[in-house]
């Protein structure tokens, strides 16, 4: 589909520019926003379990 929202498939560039980023998952096809400094979507990002005051969190 064509139109207001949809991007052809073979449009690589946004309109400002900037190069589109996908997902690094094999089967994501999520565009990453411009903001995301990671290669992966929220749903693909690997967990990490963050540090309290030195000890780490099971």
């Amino acid at each position: 589909m064509v139109g207001y929202g949809y991007m052809s498939s073979t449009t690589s560039k946004t309109a400002a520019g900037a190069e589109v980023r996908l997902c690094a998952h094999e089967e994501c096809e999520t565009r990453l926003s411009r903001y995301n400094e990671y290669s992966f979507c929220s749903l693909h990002q690997p967990m990490v379990t963050p540090r309290t005051r030195g000890r780490i969190i099971d």
